[in-house]
C-alpha cells in the first residue's frame, strides 16, 4: 500500500513539473506587465505606458516618425497588435503583428511587412529586452 501512495505522488509531482514548463517564466506567480522602456528596436527605444492585463499601448517618436503599438492579450503569454507608423509628412500606415512574451523582461517582436507612405518592407522579427 504504501509503495502505491509513494508511485502515485511521484506521478503527480511529475505531472506538475511538467505543466509549470511550459508556462512562461513571466507568467509563474508574478504579474506580468509591459510597461517600462524596451531596447531591441535598432532605431527607436519602445515605451510602454498602458498595461491593464487585457490592452496594451506604448510608441517610440525618433524624430523621424513616430511608432504606436496597441494590442490584447491572446492568452498568458501573447499579445495581438496593431503598430501605426506616423512620417514627418504625417501620412499614417498600419500593420498587424504580435509580441510573444518570453520571460519578465524579455519578448519576440513580429510584425507583418509595411506597405504604404513610400515604405515597402518583408515582415520583421526582433527581440526586445526591458531597460
Amino acid at each position: 500500500m504504501q509503495g502505491k501512495i509513494i508511485m502515485k505522488r511521484f506521478v503527480i509531482s511529475l505531472i506538475t513539473i511538467a505543466a509549470t514548463a511550459t508556462i512562461p517564466s513571466a507568467m509563474l506567480g508574478q504579474s506580468f506587465s509591459m510597461i517600462g522602456s524596451w531596447q531591441g528596436s535598432p532605431d527607436c527605444p519602445i515605451e510602454f505606458y498602458r498595461d491593464n492585463g487585457h490592452y496594451v499601448e506604448a510608441s517610440c517618436d525618433n524624430g523621424a516618425f513616430n511608432h504606436i503599438i496597441r494590442g490584447t492579450y491572446a492568452g498568458s503569454n501573447r499579445i495581438n497588435i496593431t503598430t501605426e507608423r506616423i512620417d514627418p509628412q504625417r501620412c499614417s500606415t498600419t500593420v498587424t503583428g504580435y509580441i510573444q512574451i518570453l520571460s519578465n523582461n524579455r519578448v519576440k517582436y513580429w510584425q507583418n511587412g509595411w506597405n504604404g507612405c513610400g515604405v515597402r518592407t518583408p515582415p520583421a522579427t526582433q527581440y526586445w529586452t526591458r531597460s
